[in-house]
């Protein structure tokens, strides 16, 4: 749920980058963060959750509004996937807004993949929620690997519900899928406010 700051007139909406240990979470935020000018976002941070280390930014205007009068900003974070393990973990889930969720598209991470993912919804379902219910995306990374999954298979294996989720290859190296993942992430978060 979003933060509102009465005095400051400003709501502030949480993202958060989902998936397993080095599935490309944190450079994916990185090359996104390097798509806005310096007026536009605040400063990169390092943080630990446990023994997780984790990144998070903020977007500081953010073209989302819902409330007149108010202004928005995003506050981006990255979770790691099995993220079901601890407490603290399962508290940050239950304050985002919406999650981009990032597959390592390599064959020998696909049980780990899978076990995170149905980790994550595991949290949202014990929150009575479903994914179909949240602004959710689902980033295909590192396709340009040779050991890596088709999407066909990706598509399969991950989006299968009652509402099919966004999907989008993404190289955070040349920025391809980066914007526009945050895009559709954008869009959906504005329809659910209204």
């Amino acid at each position: 749920m979003a933060l509102i700051l009465q005095r400051e007139k400003r709501i502030v909406f949480r993202l958060a980058y989902v998936g397993i240990p080095f599935s490309g979470k944190s450079t994916i935020m990185k090359s996104l963060h390097r798509s806005f000018s310096r007026e536009e976002r605040g400063e990169m941070r390092q943080g630990f959750i446990n023994q997780d280390r984790g990144l998070a930014f903020d977007l500081l205007r953010s073209p989302i509004s819902v409330i007149p009068g108010f202004s928005s900003s995003i506050q981006f974070s990255t979770l790691p996937g099995y993220c079901a393990r601890t407490n603290s973990h399962r508290q940050l889930l239950k304050q985002v807004d919406g999650i981009l969720y990032i597959v390592d598209s390599q064959w020998d991470r696909m049980n780990e993949n899978v076990k995170a993912f149905a980790a994550i919804q595991e949290i949202i379902i014990d929150q009575k929620k479903s994914l179909s219910e949240i602004p959710f995306v689902l980033i295909f990374n590192k396709q340009e690997m040779k050991q890596s999954a088709p999407r066909s298979y990706l598509e399969e294996t991950f989006n299968q519900r009652s509402q099919i989720a966004p999907t989008f290859e993404v190289n955070p190296f040349f920025g391809k899928g980066v914007v526009d993942s945050f895009q559709s992430i954008l869009k959906q978060l504005e329809l659910s406010y209204r």
